[in-house]
């Protein structure tokens, strides 16, 4: 995780890439950074991603700020802080023990700034108090994501929204630095040849260039436009009547921890699991999708909106349905059982009831979404579950409630991986640019 060198940076600058800032700790970047390529084309390999850029913002700028340093107030205030809560951050990482030697991050450094004792129970007044920025703030409780919002606390969605800007950051800074790298390369390749021929009388200058960055914002080893992982369509191919289609919608953003596509095609689960406490899995990560496209989108619209410079997905899986009979699979919709097991799964109870024990045991479960985070359930004493969960705590769509289904076994989700290995589709969304 370096800055850029005063090399890169001349070269980016001469292709008018970057130009500088009138403030000192910001330099402007080309637009163009951000603007995926048009779709075109039809797969031409069973086992290859196809990939559909959806959409081209009218919003991104020609130009747009980014820090100097990736490690600064500056970035800080770039990712969602005010500049006073950034510097006070910086100031303290500046000062951390033992220095550069010391493991925590400036994340890790942002993060513990936003825990408080006894924080407001509303979530403006708790954002105002750690600082965050009222472009953020807007963001996050955005009316139209209100019920992806309900789904958990607002310090989750605060550190959320922080990791995705600022793994978004690392890696533009990371396109850059690699395009530099690649330019140098061809300029020196220029200055062997001409060395080769060159003669007595000086040579002529050579005209500043404009250079437009092709692809989309692509994620070291994840980038899904690898052409040995994947082609480029107009449109999804169709879906074959032998599979169930489930969808996902994130930010590759959010996958930093694991790449969803390994070099040989491969899927790497990992990459898209969630983490335990869901509605269906409270002691064990689960791999959560939804047979409506909607539902995802909804997801897909709210890390977009809280993470303006990162394009989005709409991941379309086909599963087999030969593949979904070998599994141990159970329903939970709306209604007594239902209620009672998001609350002891929410709440992590340690031993569940042996009416549940097929779920608990189950490697699939198709259900309702819960909108309701995890502290307003944790208060519900077991004796008022079925009066104070109502339906309002259920996740609706156009055509009715949201479903989800839930592979809860990680067996279960290796297997789901190699079975829709040549099966996934991708809709990549132009990033939005900076709202307020």
């Amino acid at each position: 995780m370096t800055d850029l060198t005063q090399e890169e940076l001349q070269l980016l600058v001469e292709e008018n890439l970057i130009q500088p800032h009138s403030q000192p700790t910001k330099r402007k970047v080309s637009g163009t950074l951000l603007t995926p390529p048009q779709s075109g084309g039809e797969s031409s390999s069973s086992a290859a991603t196809s990939i559909c850029y959806r959409s081209h913002s009218p919003n991104i700028p020609q130009w747009f700020d980014m820090p100097v340093s990736i490690e600064s107030a500056a970035a800080l205030e770039h990712i969602g802080f005010t500049a006073n809560a950034a510097h006070e951050i910086y100031e303290r990482f500046l000062g951390r023990p033992d220095g550069i030697d010391n493991p925590d991050s400036l994340l890790d450094y942002a993060f513990g700034h936003l825990y408080r004792p006894n924080p407001p129970t509303d979530a403006g007044q708790f954002m105002n108090m750690v600082g965050i920025s009222t472009s953020m703030q807007y963001a996050i409780l955005d009316p139209k994501y209100e019920q992806i919002f309900q789904t958990e606390n607002v310090l989750f969605w605060i550190k959320d929204t922080l990791r995705m800007n600022y793994h978004t950051l690392i890696k533009l800074n990371e396109k850059l630095k690699a395009h530099a790298k690649q330019s140098l390369g061809k300029k020196k390749k220029r200055a062997k040849v001409q060395g080769l021929f060159m003669r007595e009388e000086p040579a002529e200058s050579s005209p500043t260039v404009t250079t437009t960055l092709s692809g989309p914002l692509q994620y070291e080893g994840q980038s899904v436009s690898m052409s040995q992982i994947s082609t480029t369509v107009d449109h999804a191919p169709p879906i074959p009547p032998d599979c169930q289609v489930l969808y996902k919608g994130k930010s590759p953003a959010e996958m930093v921890e694991e790449d969803l596509f390994r070099a040989n095609g491969n899927i790497d689960m990992g990459a898209i699991e969630s983490a335990k406490g869901g509605d269906f899995n409270a002691k064990s990560a689960a791999w959560h999708f939804s047979p409506e496209h909607e539902t995802a989108e909804l997801y897909r619209g709210f890390a977009a909106r809280r993470c303006g410079w990162s394009e989005t997905w709409i991941i379309r899986i086909l599963v087999p349905h030969t593949f979904l009979e070998t599994l141990r699979k159970e329903h939970l919709y709306y209604g007594r059982d239902w209620k009672e097991f998001v609350w002891l799964s929410r709440k992590n109870i340690p031993d569940f009831p042996s009416k549940f024990s097929n779920l608990t045991s189950a490697e699939l479960i198709i259900g309702h979404i819960s909108k309701s985070p995890d502290n307003m359930i944790r208060r519900i004493k077991q004796s008022d579950v079925q009066e104070k969960i109502n339906e309002g705590h259920v996740m609706t769509i156009t055509g009715g409630k949201s479903t989800q289904w839930a592979f809860t076994k990680e067996d279960a989700a290796n297997r789901l991986g190699r079975e829709i290995k040549g099966k996934i589709h991708i809709d990549v969304y132009a990033p939005l640019g900076k709202q307020e």
